[in-house]
């Protein structure tokens, strides 16, 4: 007797998301993490984020409008966006 996927993980994080599962893909440099697995994931009731770093804004902005008009509007997804605070923290000096 084993313990069902269902049963794994936070029911109260699985309740807010709107998941199936207590599992999570992506945010992966470069968008390795797609939006297709973002989508993919989205559409089986499971949480994927999408991965931004390296990549221009205006792929990011396009990845996140496909994902958005690809799911259902109680889908959940994450992206994780990266911030370069190298010139901001060097110009202080």
């Amino acid at each position: 007797m084993g313990i069902a996927p269902e049963r794994l993980g936070s029911a109260e994080f699985r309740r807010d998301y709107g998941i199936k599962f207590a599992y999570l893909t992506g945010s992966m440099y470069k968008a390795i993490s797609s939006k297709e697995l973002v989508i993919a994931m989205g559409q089986a009731d499971l949480l994927g984020f999408l991965g931004t770093g390296g990549i221009d804004l205006s792929v990011t902005e396009s990845s996140i409008d496909q994902i958005q008009a690809a799911l259902a509007p109680s889908s959940s997804y994450g992206v994780n966006l990266l911030a370069d605070l190298g010139p901001v923290i060097n110009h202080a000096r």
